[in-house]
């Protein structure tokens, strides 16, 4: 996928986190299954004092559903990518980047 904002996963991470962890009304019970610790050293500390559970999974169940959530957000992302060109003629550097996620080589001019 292609960030148009310049942004940083791990920027997107954090906000994403923020947002919904610190701000909205969820259970301190639910627990975030991550891959690694933010490097975010202002989030971590916020989640602490909130007593808001992070873990971070190598192995095993809780590493099985975070690989599956990530499927399902390439996945989501992927359609709303294609679902956008539905709407809009595509422009040469747009097809030839279809053409590479679909695995063919395309000349580009």
């Amino acid at each position: 996928m292609e960030n148009h904002l310049e942004e940083t996963p791990e920027e997107v991470l954090s906000v994403f986190l923020a947002k919904r962890y610190l701000t909205e009304n969820i259970p301190a019970s639910v627990k975030i299954l991550l891959r690694k610790e933010p490097e975010d050293t202002v989030l971590s500390n916020a989640f602490s004092e909130r007593k808001r559970e992070m873990e971070f999974p190598q192995i095993g169940p809780k590493m099985e559903i975070l690989q599956f959530a990530e499927y399902n957000l390439l996945s989501f992302a992927q359609r709303e990518e294609i679902r956008s060109l539905a709407v809009k003629a595509p422009t040469r550097g747009t097809q030839v980047r279809i053409l590479e996620r679909l695995g063919y080589e395309a000349k580009r001019s």
